[in-house]
This record gives structure tokens, sequence and C-alpha cells, in this order.
């Protein structure tokens, strides 16, 4: 309950806080100075309220001043419930209520949810530790500015409590004897509370106080009116509840419905088996409980403490925004490409083309003079209007939210604890392990093994094939063709007509697990992409094979510890309502506010605290735990994917370690110049992204060296492969005539047959299709397709152009038919040497 209410009448005002200190902190470059900033744009915000606040207290000062001769003479007469009496008579002839005695407290109460917020941002703020400014050496510790007699005195708190002081005294020179009492001892008590503080927090409320004082002057040089406006007056009444149902529809909109749907197209990015309190949906309240406390609790504070005239105004400016608000959240910018479980974009920030931002920017305009008219020439009808609203979106939200806990309730209940090792192979036996790393690039190779040359040895029997080609630049397009051969390419699938997509996936998914189980392996499939085209994936596809046993194992063996879960929640929480509201914003400010993934905020996006980078590794990490070593001369097949590799993670050099905080200034010149004869990390994105692979293959390394210590590395062929590559532009030259880049279609592959020996490799054109038949090799005879009896083979391969397409949709909900065909599909072919842009023809 503590949290909830935090996250309402707190996290709000702490949003705002950060908000304006990175906007002046990247304005201003000075932490101090931003600070300062920080103070005075709050209070400049928050001035209607304590002006209210102040007219108020005024107001019940002046009444317990006309009203003291008699209460005190009725205090000394009588007793008891006599008193009462005539107490409660006397109020009712003055038209007063003791509650409105609350009204002095009103100032004070609206700086316990500033302070507090205020507290916990500067306190937590890393970035003020060993900062000075001017003469505070330490923003992050107290001053310890003054000494005397051999002891430190921290002088900014006294400063602050002598400028709270002489602000009080100034205000309350009229005020009763109690008034002034309750101000010293408010003053005191921040002295305590503050003393020990950091500075950068001090220098904070310093501000604040100083604010406080020159408002004060001012009220006394230029009093305001004696008697305050009434709250809500009866003309004003009825209209403002075209402000409320505006909050209403901001507050769900940025809150509820975009994180939810943002949430809803992957929720298994946003989940974490290993910490329960990351339901995916607990994440999507708080955050509705935070857009409510900006949106309709604060924001109608505001409203409500304004006048007449400027509450006319806020009306007019809450119908326009959340029009405007409608337009860019559905009608614009909605193909952005995937997004982490940071709420980052994986491969770059919202940039428009000129023309796409030219129409937004004329249409809101459109737009903003209509709903001007709209509100002076019809206003009556806003209220309906808002009703649709209202209505639509609360509709969409709920169609989502079932949709999206039924897909979280499905994966909670198919991810499991394994409670026997899943990776068994046998001293005697054939084993076979294919093992696919989601988006690792194959011409990411060299770069790798020149920067760490013990590889070579590690892979000892490795041929790697930097020629080889993906069939579709995402997992959904390319996996089904990885695991199930040429017959489940893109192009191949579309030919079935009849038979959904889904079941076409998971046919091609079945089609290695079925054939060595029917040889009589003993068969492990682990996180079988997209499977039943869902994420997880739906290992009931492979029930009606009893022989196969089948698991989702992700974040099974995570590392995370308690800290970093709450750390990284946390980050989520700032991000997912940061782009809730980017999503409402124009185009041409989205990239402004994204920030690089900030959000205008000041947490860096610490993709070592990621949810997903940590499952994976825990994985990857737990490789020989999971491995059982058998003593018979059984056979054994294992089908398992990681996604290490599609993360975009900093890690620690030079040897890759997940950290919250990465500093790698030592390293980065060295280590980028080994890189720069085989490509050019381009991005922060690119160098996350090339630093997971490295992880990845290191960690599968480690495993190596296990197996071979246990005696099963010579009769174990291995395939390492991925699904398909990804344009970071890490290799300029490798671009075609229409702009896109061949990285995309170059995936992994690495095969280690029995027996082999030396690291090899081998220049011939390859594809990820070749996978069934270099997994089955001498292995099945004659092996065949078990659904469709098409011989497994590379036949398809030898001297034919391969039939590629690129598209910007990847999810299953993209393809509801029977073929792949996206609006923005491009088919390409290409042949001999992907690495000749020549090669490469767009096809008709």
């Amino acid at each position: 309950m503590a949290a909830i209410l935090y996250n309402i009448f707190v996290y709000p005002i702490e949003f705002l806080i950060e908000f304006f200190f990175a906007v002046s902190y990247r304005l201003l470059g000075s932490l101090g100075f931003a600070i300062l900033a920080v103070s005075v744009l709050v209070n400049f915000l928050v001035l209607p309220m304590y002006l209210r606040a102040d007219a108020l207290q005024g107001e019940e000062n002046r009444a317990q001043k006309r009203m003291a001769r008699w209460v005190d003479h009725i205090k000394r007469t009588w007793r008891g419930d006599e008193r009462y009496l005539m107490l409660s008579e006397y109020y009712r002839q003055n038209h007063y209520h003791p509650v409105y005695a609350l009204r002095s407290s009103i100032s004070l109460l609206l700086q316990i949810p500033f302070f507090i917020a205020a507290y916990h941002f500067l306190t937590h703020l890393a970035l003020l530790e060993g900062s000075s400014f001017y003469f505070i050496r330490d923003l992050g510790e107290p001053d310890r500015l003054l000494f005397a007699g051999g002891l430190t005195v921290n002088f900014l708190p006294v400063l602050m409590t002598a400028i709270n002081l002489i602000a009080g005294a100034i205000y309350l020179k009229d005020a009763t004897k109690t008034a002034k009492i309750q101000l010293f001892a408010l003053a005191f008590l921040f002295l305590i509370l503050l003393y020990e503080s950091p500075a950068g927090l001090v220098l904070y409320w310093t501000m604040n106080n100083v604010f406080s004082l020159a408002k004060n002057i001012i009220m006394k040089l230029f009093p305001a009116p004696q008697k305050a406006p009434a709250v809500s007056d009866p003309a004003g009444g009825s209209p403002d509840r075209l402000f409320v149902y505006g909050s209403i529809v901001m507050a769900i909109l940025t809150g509820f419905l975009i994180p939810l749907s943002v949430i809803g197209s992957a929720p298994a990015d946003f989940m974490q088996l290993s910490d329960p309190a990351a339901n995916p949906m607990k994440l999507v309240w708080q955050t509705f409980c935070i857009a409510g406390g900006l949106f309709l609790l604060w924001g109608n504070v505001l409203y409500f403490l304004a006048k007449k005239r400027t509450r006319t105004v806020a009306q007019l400016g809450m119908w326009v925004a959340v029009c405007l608000a409608l337009i860019n959240c559905f009608a614009f910018g909605r193909s952005r490409g995937m997004v982490t479980d940071q709420l980052v974009y994986e491969l770059a920030d919202p940039d428009y083309p000129a023309a796409e931002m030219w129409i937004n920017s004329g249409l809101l305009l459109l737009t903003a003079v209509v709903c001007v008219i709209v509100f002076c020439k019809l206003r009556g009808i806003l209220p309906y209007a808002y009703g649709v609203i209202l209505l639509t979106i609360l509709v969409i939200s709920g169609v989502d939210y079932v949709k999206t806990t039924a897909q979280i309730r499905h994966i909670y209940e198919s991810r499991e604890m394994p409670d026997h090792p899943l990776i068994r192979l046998s001293r005697s036996g054939h084993n076979v392990v294919v093992f696919m790393l989601d988006r690792a690039i194959g011409m990411r190779l060299p770069a790798l093994l020149a920067e760490r040359p013990a590889l070579r040895e590690q892979y000892d029997g490795f041929t790697f094939y930097p020629n080889t080609i993906s069939f579709g630049p995402d997992t959904l397009l390319a996996t089904p063709a990885l695991f199930g051969g040429y017959e489940y390419t893109p192009a191949r699938i579309n030919e079935r007509t009849e038979e959904a997509l889904a079941v076409k996936h998971n046919e091609a998914m079945r089609v290695m697990p079925v054939l060595f189980a029917d040889a009589g392996y003993d068969v492990v499939v682990c996180d079988p992409p997209y499977a039943g085209y869902t994420e997880p994936g739906d290992l009931s596809i492979y029930a009606d094979y009893p022989k196969i046993e089948a698991h989702n194992i992700k974040g099974a063996f995570s590392r995370a510890s308690g800290d970093q879960n709450a750390a990284f929640r946390a980050l989520q929480q700032h991000n997912l309502l940061g782009y809730g509201i980017n999503r409402i914003l124009p185009l041409c400010i989205q990239p402004v506010y994204y920030d690089d993934g900030r959000y205008c905020g000041m947490t860096e996006q610490t993709g070592g605290m990621s949810g997903g980078i940590r499952d994976d590794l825990g994985t990857l990490l737990s490789l020989s735990d999971m491995t059982e070593i058998r003593e018979d001369d059984g056979n054994h097949f294992l089908m398992i994917d990681n996604e290490l590799s599609h993360n975009e993670t900093i890690l620690q050099l030079p040897d890759y370690q997940i950290t919250a905080e990465p500093d790698n200034d030592a390293y980065l010149a060295e280590w980028e110049e080994t890189l720069r004869p085989y490509l050019t990390l381009s991005s922060e994105k690119s160098m996350g992204s090339y630093m997971d692979q490295a992880a990845a293959l290191l960690l599968i390394g480690s495993w190596l060296d296990h197996l071979r210590e246990a005696g099963v590395y010579d009769n174990t062929r291995i395939i390492l492969v991925s699904d398909h590559g990804y344009p970071f532009h890490e290799r300029k030259d490798l671009k075609l005539p229409d702009g896109k880049y061949i990285e995309g279609f170059n995936p992994l592959l690495m095969v280690k047959d029995f027996d082999g020996e030396g690291f090899t490799i081998s220049e011939d054109f390859m594809t990820n299709a070749d996978v069934p038949a270099l997994a089955t090799a001498d292995l099945l005879q004659e092996a065949v397709n078990p659904f469709t009896g098409e011989p497994i083979d590379q036949s398809d391969r030898k001297g034919e152009e391969q039939l590629v397409v690129n598209t910007s949709h990847w999810r299953p909900e993209d393809y509801s038919g029977t073929t792949f065909d996206a609006p923005d599909n491009r088919w390409y072919t290409v042949k001999d040497d992907l690495y000749d842009p020549d090669n490469w023809k767009l096809s008709e």
C-alpha cells in the first residue's frame, strides 16, 4: 500500500524533478547550477499552489484574529458540552467550521511530497558523488565547510535554516503565535533532517528557501486582495469536468494503454522466472498509478487552485493535448522497430523522414485549430467527445489486458526449473548438439579471433563458414529453415498456401528432434523459438512425441541478485512511463525526449542489469552444471537456443563481465584498434552487441573445455549457428544498391565434426538451412523429412541462387494467414559470395 501511495503522490513529482534536472544539466553542463535551476523551475511550477495555499492560510489567520476575542471569552466562561455548543453556534454565525483550521497547514502538506521526492532523487543520484561546485568539495557528501574547535560544521544546512527563518518571519509578521511556533519548529526540523544529507540536496532546499524569501518579500511589497477566490464557483463548476476528463484520458493513454501494448508485443522480454516480483502486469499497474498521480492528481491540484480564467485556458489546452496525443499515438511512428526490456530501441533512436515529420506537424497544427474552434463554438459536445474517447481507449485497453495476461500466464506455466541435467552426453555413443545463438553475426568472428587468439584452441576441430546467409532478417522468418532445412525458407513456405504459417513453423521445429528420436537418440529440446507462434515456445508441439523432452529454461539459471532485480525494475518503471509520454509527442520532439533511451532522465541504460541478459548469461554460465556425462553407449541429441548474443549490453573489458556500471576507459583505445581491420563498431548499440556475442562464444568455449576434460569432445558433433545477422553498419563496404546492409543476412555458422582437429575456415557458400543436413550426415542413412518425405540434404544450395526476404515485420501477429506477405517485403537473390554486392539482385 505504501508503494502505491508513493507512486501516486510522490513519484510523479520525482519524475518531473528528474526531467528538469536532466534538461538543466545538459544545457548548463554543471551539476551545481542544474540543482539550482531545478529548484527554481519546480518552484515556478508549483507557485500557483503555494499562492493559493498562502491565500487560504491568510484567510484562516484573519478569521482566527477576527474571532479570537469571543472564542477566548467562551473558552474562559463555559466548560464541557456547553462550551462545545456555544463555540459551534458562534462558528456557524461567522460561517466558519473548525475543520477550516487545516487551511493553515496546506503549505506544509504541499511541501512534504516535494521534499520526499527531492530527497529520494538527489540522495540516490550517483552522479553527485565526487563532484564539486565552487566551495563545495563533494555534492554527494555533507559539505563540512566550517571548522570549530577541531570539529567540522556543515554550513549549508545552517544557511538554509537562517534563510527559512527570515522568510518565515516576513511571511508571518502579523500571524498568530501558534503559527509562528509551527514555522520555527518546522525550520529546525528541516535542519535536523538535512544536516548530514548530501550537499547537493541541501543546496536544492536552500535555493527553495531563497525562492520562498523572494516570494514573501514581493507579496509584502505588493499584497494581493484580502479575499481569496473560491475554489470552484458555480459558474465554473460545470466546465471543470472537461479538464478532469482530459486528465483521465492522458493518464490511461500514457500509463496503461501504451505500456500495455509494448509489453503485450513481447511479454517474455519483460519477465524473469527468478524474480517473482517482475510480473509485467505489476509494472503496468505501477506505471498507471504514476501517470494517474501526474495527470489526474497533481494536474487537477494545479488546475483547481487556479483562477477561473486560467482554468478556462487549461480546459482548452487539455482538449487540444488529448486530440494531438491520440493522433501521435495511433497514426504516426508505429514502425520504430523492437525495444529492449529497458524500453530502448534496438537498432537506432527514433528518427523519422523529413516528409513524415512535416506531415505530422501540419496535421497537428490543423487539428489544434479545429480543436480551438470546437472549444469556442461547440463546447457543449466536448463531454460526449470525451466519453467516446474514453470508451474507445478502455475497450482497446481491456482487449490488450485480457490478451497479455493470458500470454503471461502461459509463460509462467511453460517455464520450469529443471530438477535433472538437461545436457546428457555419452562417452561411447554419438552426441549431436545444435546450438543456436540468436542474432550472432558471422563476419564478427575474425575480429574476435584477432582479439582472442586462444579461441582457436578452445574451438579446436571447428570449421568456420563466413560465407553463410540466412533467408530472413529476424527470428520468425529465419528459424524454420535453420531447424527444418530448405523446405522451410520463406519462399518455400509461401508455396504451401493451404496451411497456416504457425503449422509450418511448428513442423520445422520438429524435423530434427523427430528424426533423431525415431533413430533411438535421447532427444532434448530447450527454448524452441516461436514454437506455436508464441514466446516462449509452446512445448505442446512435442506432446505427441514421448521420446522428445522439451523445456523452456530461459530464466531458470539467472544469476541476478535481489538488489540488481530491484534496480532494474526501477529503471523499467521510469522508462515505461517515459515511453508512454514519448509516444504521444509530435514526431519532431520524440528524438529529443527519447534522449538515447534515457527519456530525459539521469539514469543511464545499464544493460548489465537487464533481466534478459542476466537470464541468458545464467544459462551459459550453467552449461557445465547442466551437463551429465554417461558411461553408456547411447546416442544423444540436443537442440538449444540462447539469446545472449541478441542483447546490446556494454560489458566490462577485458573479460566481458556483466556489471551495472562498466568502466572501459583504460581498454577502449587498444580494443578498438584491434578490431578496426575487421569491422567498425559504429555505435554504442553495435559495441554492446559485439560484446555480448563475444561473451557468449567465450562462455561456450569454457563449456567445450569441460567436454574435453570429461572425454566426450571427440565423439560430439557441435553446430553453432545463428538465425540471422543484423545491420549494425559495421562493414560499410557491404551495402546493397538499395541501401540495405548485407550483414543483416550473415549468421554465424561453425561446425565441429566427430574427431575434428584444428581450426579451419571454409569459404564455401553456405546457408543456415544446411544445418539439418550437417547434423544428420553419416548418422541417419538417407534422412528424409518425417512430415513431407523429402530428402534432407544440401542439394537446394549447390549452384543455385538463393531467394531471401527483407522486412520490418517480425512478430507472429504480423502474419495471420498462410504466407509471409508483409507490404514492405523486398526479395533478393544471392549466390556464390555474399560479400560481393554484385551477387545480390533485387527480385521482382
